[in-house]
């Protein structure tokens, strides 16, 4: 048996936490707003719209759910490689999710009556994330003042969220018009409000 003092470090040299190709959840942010003077609800958007789509890999080092807020906690598993009922039930509105540093925690509903689910030291896998235009991680990146301005508008968080949608079949367009009010319905919750001239 493993002595005690050296359980923690073999913990973690076979955690995610200790592999190179995945990347600490706060790390990801902190570089697409380096790269792209992205917000972090738009980062974050853009990241789980991709993982709905099954596009970004995701492991926790730690993840734990309960029925309710106050009652004990029905399953807990380390190195839980995220599933995608997590990304689809559990981060319909922004309003679901609390994310800081370490730890991210969602409500919705899940196949073994989970209410609630956090995770602890959350990672996307490092090419999985080359998906997430944001964060071209496996590109070499200029620096952000000779790049020029950024766009007023997260196009880009906008048009994953609605293909977002469109997938998961929450929006079913037949005219382009319900596309443009599906964009505008989007910067509206992110309180910005590009003119119907712009979304067009």
């Amino acid at each position: 048996m493993l002595e005690f003092h050296l359980r923690a470090a073999v913990a973690r040299s076979l955690s995610v936490a200790s592999d190179l190709e995945w990347i600490p959840a706060y790390r990801v942010i902190e570089m697409a707003q380096a790269k792209a003077a992205s917000r972090p609800f738009d980062v974050l958007t853009a990241n789980i719209e991709k993982a709905r789509c099954g596009f970004v890999t995701a492991k926790a080092v730690l993840a734990q759910a309960k029925a309710f807020a106050n009652s004990p906690w029905l399953w807990e598993e380390r190195e839980w490689s995220v599933p995608g009922w997590f990304w689809i039930d559990f981060t319909i509105s922004p309003s679901d999710i609390s994310l800081t540093r370490t730890r991210l925690s969602a409500q919705g509903v899940g196949p073994n009556r989970e209410r609630i689910i956090s995770m602890q030291g959350l990672h996307f896998h490092r090419k999985a994330l080359d998906a997430v235009p944001e964060l071209a991680l496996s590109r070499n990146s200029k620096d952000a003042s000779a790049r020029g301005r950024p766009p007023k508008y997260n196009w880009e968080a906008a048009n994953s969220a609605v293909w977002g949608q469109i997938f998961r079949g929450d929006l079913k367009p037949k005219m382009l018009l319900q596309v443009e009010e599906a964009l505008r319905e989007y910067f509206a919750q992110a309180n910005e409000e590009p003119s119907e001239a712009v979304i067009r």
